[in-house]
């Protein structure tokens, strides 16, 4: 069973400026979700604790 493939890419300079603004922003929206999902799980957690 073949799970992927491997490759390797050679960017030009344009591309791999491209390319690294592209990784920049995927880093900061994951960032931005992380940090999301911890404050709503604090607040469901004291939410919870006021609840009972």
């Amino acid at each position: 069973m073949q799970i992927g493939n491997r490759f390797r890419c050679y960017p030009t300079p344009a591309q791999e400026k491209v390319l690294l603004q592209w990784i920049g922003c995927q880093r900061f929206i994951y960032n931005a979700k992380v940090q999301e999902d911890r404050y709503f799980r604090t607040f469901a957690r004291k939410s919870l604790d006021h609840a009972g």
